[in-house]
């Protein structure tokens, strides 16, 4: 059933916090790329996930 399930997904460190400053940097510079939710409505159509 995980054959098609890439290594990389398989393996990574959901719900844990960054261990160092190098990782909160590379997840920050990820966090730019995503869209957000005035542009998730515009672009996409999509609702955003509510506010927590």
């Amino acid at each position: 059933m995980t054959k098609n399930i890439p290594e990389k997904i398989m393996y990574a460190d959901n719900s844990s916090m960054a261990r160092n400053l190098k990782e909160v940097k590379k997840l920050g510079k990820e966090m730019e790329q995503e869209k957000t939710g005035e542009e998730l409505k515009k672009e996409d159509g999509l609702t955003p996930d509510p506010k927590q």
